[in-house]
């Protein structure tokens, strides 16, 4: 049996800077290769992000690119943290597939990627595509105030 592909993208919970324990696994599992970037759009899910193939041309997905040292084993271990392992019924949330990912110079890998599979019509897209600048955004937001209308009144917020 071929061993599978070796590059993971990550854009949500799986990255580092995550408070998620997989985020950690990941981390200590695997050699991170640097920021980087996808060609789609990033929705605001609620507890996490959803991916989806790019609804305008210039839509891209910020996150971290990965090297696994182990694939099989941390491939299987993933896709059950997402909810798309073998035992996992269909339908799934999310879907592991190929898509090129590009690091700050340039390079670019063949590299997996976790879609999202349901509907987001009612779900709002992450501006700028970067899901831990969403989280520091709203971590910095007053309670009751929506991040998104923060403005910086003379450096008052």
């Amino acid at each position: 049996m071929n061993a599978p592909h070796p590059y993971l993208f990550t854009y949500g919970t799986l990255r580092p800077g995550s408070r998620q324990i997989m985020s950690r696994v990941l981390t200590c599992h695997a050699r991170h290769l640097g920021p980087a970037t996808v060609a789609g759009s990033l929705f605001d899910l609620g507890e996490f992000p959803g991916a989806v193939l790019p609804l305008h041309e210039d839509d891209s997905i910020r996150g971290d690119l990965f090297y696994l040292n182990h694939p099989r084993v941390l491939l299987e271990l993933l896709d059950n943290y997402e909810g798309c392992g073998e035992r996992d019924a269909p339908p799934h949330l999310f879907r592991r597939e190929l898509a090129p990912a590009r690091l700050a110079d340039g390079t670019s890998y063949m590299a997996w990627v976790y879609w999202y599979g349901g509907d987001v019509a009612h779900c709002t897209q992450i501006p700028g595509g970067d899901y831990l600048a969403l989280l520091a955004r709203e971590e910095l937001a007053p309670a009751g105030i929506d991040p998104g209308v923060l403005i910086n009144l003379d450096g008052a917020i």
